[in-house]
């Protein structure tokens, strides 16, 4: 195993993926000082994993080197930058922002930490919770090249970075990343009750289709959440899915792209989220194409 060089690394948002890709930065030995905005949550993981609490995000960055935020959305994101005072904490810092938060608070919060003297990168991700306890998360970076140079050994320890272009990039293409992924997962939902009306049954759809032409690795870290919508547990939410869709056709709009199956997408997941199912998993759809939804 290669030596890892420990960094001093703020880690904010401790939800269902940022626990586990701060504990995976823990493991390789990296100093972390964690924020949540549910305190006891981070009292939490800092008992299971080690590391400190910081009492405040300004208190966070100023024992930081690099500064990493996975957070529900870009208004969590806009949030803990302004009101929450980390922006007049980052000079000399670098921030990763991990989370789907947008292009446009992306770019908001990119001038507030520039003006301030930090640098930032922007670092989705694509993956299950389960590939990020795994550390095998796919990591689409966008910034300068030195930049990518200076978090690539500290994003090693939750996946696998890829540098996808200059700073912004990153944030955009996770949206067209994640307008495949859920068009992909009403086209499974579909198939499935179409065989399934037919008397083929459900197992069998997924195992043909994971092992056909359409077999992408989603069909199978979320075969569960198909098959077993109502108690496979709750890996991504309807409502988180199409707050990603929403940002997905804004930036459609700006760009003059096609959205033809980002709306068709997003009109499913808004009867889910009127019947009031935005809570459940995104293998939800399942149940909505059977006519259960």
């Amino acid at each position: 195993m290669p030596t890892i060089t420990s960094h001093a690394i703020g880690f904010v948002g401790l939800g269902r993926m940022g626990s586990r890709i701060a504990a995976n930065l823990a493991k390789v030995g990296h100093r972390l000082t964690v924020w949540n905005r549910t305190n006891s949550v981070a009292e939490e993981w800092v008992g299971d994993n080690g590391g400190a609490v910081a009492s405040s995000l300004p208190e966070l960055a100023s024992v930081s080197e690099f500064v990493i935020t996975m957070l529900a959305d870009g208004e969590a994101l806009e949030a803990v930058y302004d009101s929450g005072g980390l922006t007049d904490a980052i000079q000399g810092k670098t921030a990763i922002d991990m989370g789907t938060s947008g292009p446009n608070s992306f770019e908001r919060v990119r001038a507030g930490v520039e003006r301030a003297g930090g640098v930032i990168v922007d670092a989705p991700v694509s993956g299950s919770t389960a590939a990020a306890e795994a550390a095998s998360l796919l990591i689409m970076v966008g910034g300068r090249g030195d930049d990518y140079a200076k978090v690539e050994p500290v994003l090693d320890a939750a996946g696998n970075p890829v540098h996808v272009g200059p700073i912004g990039s990153a944030a955009v293409l996770k949206l067209a990343v994640n307008s495949v992924l859920y068009g992909l997962s009403q086209a499974v939902a579909e198939a499935v009750a179409l065989a399934e009306k037919s008397g083929v049954s459900p197992e069998t759809t997924m195992d043909i289709l994971t092992m056909g032409a359409a077999g992408a690795p989603m069909l199978t870290y979320r075969r569960e959440q198909y098959l077993h919508p109502d108690t496979a547990p709750i890996t991504f939410t309807v409502d988180l899915a199409r707050k990603d869709l929403a940002l997905a056709l804004e930036q459609a709009g700006r760009t003059g792209a096609p959205i033809g199956q980002l709306e068709r997408t997003a009109e499913l997941l808004d009867e889910l989220i009127r019947r009031g199912f935005g809570g459940q998993d995104m293998g939800y759809v399942v149940e909505a194409a059977r006519g259960r939804g």
